[in-house]
């Protein structure tokens, strides 16, 4: 709720150790770490390259997306960008983002203590308010096609009290999410890949 993250931004406020401009900078600091996570991450396991065409490619991400639960914004599949946009914790389970705060609410906390001292008990993950905004990118290379996606958060709660409200993802839910999503990915690819070869033996059988 946006009263639970005012009532957050008042209790560092009012605690005396800590001002608005101190949790922009502890905000900007996190943002950077997890910045460079997410960006090690899509290079380790977030960028594949399959041995399908762009349009095959395209058709099955726009599957994928809705299937793990985003709606698309739009697609410009003759530059090979889909955009899509579903509620935190998007594409994890309730389950999922509660194992992403253990791990992950520590190290925001020792980050944000550098900037709010004492106030950075108050300085948590939460999914209220937050956007998931996920861009696919496909690009055809000399084997194959190549597919990555970056994920953007966007928080409606920050944006009401003057801060920033774009970051990155928490860099475990940025790896769950991606390896959420390409499993899914791969899965609908399959079964648009064995759908066109059907068609194809079935136009191919009438003229035997």
């Amino acid at each position: 709720m946006l009263r639970d993250f005012l009532l957050f931004i008042g209790a560092i406020l009012l605690s005396g150790c800590a001002t608005l401009q101190d949790v922009h900078m502890a905000r900007m600091h996190i943002n950077q770490v997890w910045k460079a996570e997410n960006q090690k991450i899509n290079m380790d396991i977030g960028t594949i390259t399959v041995d399908s065409k762009p349009e095959i490619v395209y058709e099955a991400i726009i599957k994928t997306l809705v299937k793990v639960g985003f709606s698309i914004e739009k697609g410009k599949e003759q530059v090979g960008v889909i955009y899509a946009v579903a509620q935190a914790p998007t594409p994890l389970s309730d389950e999922e983002w509660e194992e992403v705060k253990k791990i992950e609410e520590p190290k925001t906390k020792k980050i944000a203590s550098k900037y709010l001292g004492l106030s950075s008990i108050f300085a948590g993950l939460h999914t209220d308010g937050v956007q998931i905004h996920i861009i696919s990118f496909i690009k055809p290379t000399y084997n194959g096609t190549q597919v990555s996606f970056e994920y953007v958060l966007y928080d409606y709660k920050a944006k009401a009290m003057g801060l920033d409200p774009n970051t990155y993802a928490p860099p475990l839910a940025a790896k769950m999410g991606t390896v959420k999503v390409l499993k899914e990915f791969n899965e609908q690819l399959r079964l648009i890949e064995n759908e066109r070869n059907k068609k194809k033996e079935n136009v191919g059988s009438k003229f035997n």
